[in-house]
């Protein structure tokens, strides 16, 4: 890319008279630098063995000492809004198509695809940068972040297709078998994500994206913990008695419905944070501390235990402390 281009991209400055016109690659780190390439200097104590290494050019913010003056010099007043400005470039001219998918939907498409030519986008644009600068024959880019680069370009959204792709065969809570093209998958992925699974997979099949239901293994923060009536941990499928942990109120008020639909043999039993200010439709403990709520997961009588407030690591990490048994005086 031409040096001019360069500061007209990233609205940077340049600020002295190169002897060079180009750059043969961008490199954002100094493993990825070659000679003849634009270094962004996100690490300002990184410069000077850029320069040994062979850079043609240093964005850089604040102040850099212009150790050598034959090479472009380009100041921009914020190097990550430079990045987002370059890689927004990069996605345009190159008639990269970006996806979003909600949050069920990404942690999916993240287990099935197998295409190469496919970018997962994690939330670091230095990180897709650096891949964009790398790989030659990126088609798309996925997000689950939908004011990915402030709107600036345009994303496609998966949908449920009106005729799905796939059917099921059989389904307990937890798991499903399911059919895709006459052959048979065991997904352990309760059958209230069937949906999502749907419109990943048809996703796939109208943009051309490889994929295989085989890589899929499972989607940790929507799968339940196994407890005894202590509670202690179990392994899966060792009890009637689950907890499921959820921070999202929409998705935990659809678990809910879903467990209270499709688990009607069981018991179900909500532990919500104190003063939460909803109306459930099902049973409700409050608790107002991660102690409370240990103790209530011992106390109460239940099979299903949906607890709003924190994910499966948190619920994990709270399972694996001692039980305190409470005193005469508390």
């Amino acid at each position: 890319m031409k040096v001019t281009q360069i500061v007209e991209l990233t609205q940077g400055e340049l600020n002295n008279q190169p002897i060079i016109d180009s750059f043969s690659h961008i490199a954002l780190d100094l493993f990825s630098l070659r000679r003849g390439g634009l270094f962004f200097a996100i690490n300002p104590d990184e410069i000077e063995q850029a320069v040994a290494l062979g850079a043609y050019g240093i964005i850089y913010e604040n102040f850099a000492q212009m150790i050598d003056p034959e090479i472009a010099w380009i100041k921009v007043n914020n190097i990550q809004e430079s990045i987002a400005r370059l890689t927004r470039y990069m996605l345009l001219h190159h008639h990269i198509e970006v996806f979003y998918l909600k949050p069920i939907e990404f942690e999916i498409f993240k287990q099935i695809c197998s295409d190469d030519r496919v970018l997962i986008y994690n939330n670091n644009m230095t990180e897709l940068l650096d891949s964009l600068s790398k790989k030659e024959n990126v088609r798309a880019i996925i997000s689950n972040d939908e004011n990915f680069l402030n709107r600036a370009v345009e994303l496609q959204r998966a949908i449920i297709p009106q005729e799905k792709p796939l059917s099921i065969h059989i389904a307990t809570l937890f798991d499903m078998r399911i059919y895709y093209k006459l052959l048979q998958f065991h997904l352990r992925l309760p059958a209230l994500f069937f949906d999502s699974l749907c419109s990943v997979v048809h996703l796939c099949q109208t943009y051309e994206i490889g994929f295989d239901l085989m890589r899929f293994e499972e989607i940790a923060s929507v799968m339940p913990v196994f407890v005894d009536s202590v509670p202690n941990l179990l392994e899966y499928g060792q009890s009637e008695r689950v907890l499921i942990a959820q921070k999202d109120l929409g998705l935990f008020r659809e678990y809910s419905d879903y467990i209270a639909q499709n688990g009607k043999w069981g018991k179900l039993l909500l532990f919500v944070p104190k003063d939460f200010d909803y109306e459930f439709k099902y049973p409700v403990e409050f608790y107002d501390s991660t102690q409370s709520l240990l103790r209530l997961l011992g106390d109460r009588n239940f099979n299903f235990g949906l607890v709003l407030g924190m994910d499966k690591d948190g619920l994990l990490s709270l399972l694996d402390r001692p039980y305190i048994q409470p005193s005469l005086f508390g």
